[in-house]
């Protein structure tokens, strides 16, 4: 007899989880198994349809990725949980392959902070770490990260004079290159650090809940409107764990200052508590900003302050304003 198979899902109103419950049959023998979706997961896969929606049926449990986060795996994809943003994305099909191949979240993109969306011509999806690009004429994902996504932000994206990406970036001459449907860009990388993080920045006009979240697994800065995120910024924060988790509020700023016992200081600074503030990569007695130091954003390395690019200082020591609200976890 051939091997059939069904699956039934069961709600657990006091557990807040769903089990389902896959059972074999034979000739020989009946085997039942049961997967877990439950929390932020089953929030998520309910709002996708459960299991007559796009995902269909759940094919493992839950389990623990790098950068604090979780996946499990559907049979029309991937959930993942990102603890910074308390959220679950989806990822599959191609994007699912080209993330999977660049190490998941455990590689350079780190975990989704959004579903993927339809742009003209393909599509797109964020990561903490850049967005991946579907382009498909040519059936493929690619990555455009760090300066030259800021590049391709300002050109207005796919919608802009490059159209998608048909590759991902490589060396060229000392610098990066990457290749777009009607043109290339070009980027020197030993000043990526002076540039904003993702482009054009928010208008936080008619914004009622504006709020910054720190991320230090992720070591990113999100400006958010309530929990959505409105822009995200690559960071360095204390070495040592030294920057103070916790709930605080905006309360100062000036040009620039000097520590004469750390022989550096930093522009744009604005204080959160205390001595600890946002600014921006190092400067040195001279006012020149340290390379070396600037190299370090991305992974901690200050004595607890929280230091941007200089563009995103620039811009947060004139957008965000005194009183708002600051979550570091």
């Amino acid at each position: 007899m051939a091997t059939c198979a069904m699956a039934i899902v069961v709600a657990c109103p006091i557990a807040g989880f769903a089990s389902v419950q896959t059972a074999s049959a034979d000739d020989t023998a009946n085997t039942v198994s049961t997967i877990i979706v439950r929390d932020g997961m089953l929030s998520r896969y309910t709002q996708l349809g459960g299991a007559q929606g796009i995902l269909r049926q759940p094919l493992e449990n839950e389990h623990p990725t790098a950068n604090g986060g979780a996946e499990q795996r559907f049979q029309g994809g991937t959930l993942f949980w990102n603890p910074s943003l308390r959220g679950s994305y989806l990822v599959r099909d191609g994007m699912l392959s080209r993330y999977t191949q660049l190490g998941g979240p455990a590689g350079r993109l780190g975990l989704p902070c959004a579903d993927e969306l339809a742009v003209p011509g393909g599509a797109s999806q964020v990561f903490q770490g850049g967005t991946l690009f579907w382009n498909p004429s040519l059936r493929g994902a690619y990555l455009v990260r760090d300066g030259m996504l800021s590049k391709y932000a300002a050109a207005r994206y796919e919608q802009g004079p490059y159209g998608l990406p048909v590759s991902d970036e490589y060396a060229w001459n000392g610098g990066a290159r990457q290749d777009f449907q009607y043109g290339s860009m070009f980027w020197n990388v030993s000043d990526w650090w002076k540039y904003s993080s993702q482009g054009p920045y928010p208008n936080l006009a008619g914004v009622s809940n504006l709020n910054v979240a720190v991320s230090i697994a992720s070591q990113r800065v999100y400006i958010r409107d309530g929990e959505r995120v409105l822009y995200t910024m690559i960071t360095s924060t204390g070495i040592n764990d030294w920057t103070p988790r916790g709930t605080y509020r905006i309360n100062g700023r000036g040009p620039s200052f000097y520590n004469r016992n750390e022989a550096m200081g930093a522009r744009n600074w604005v204080r959160f508590i205390g001595n600890f503030l946002f600014h921006s990569v190092p400067i040195d007695s001279s006012g020149n900003y340290i390379v070396s130091e600037a190299w370090k954003l991305g992974q901690p390395a200050s004595h607890g302050c929280i230091r941007l690019t200089v563009a995103d200082s620039q811009w947060f020591y004139n957008a965000i304003p005194d009183g708002t609200l600051v979550s570091i976890w």
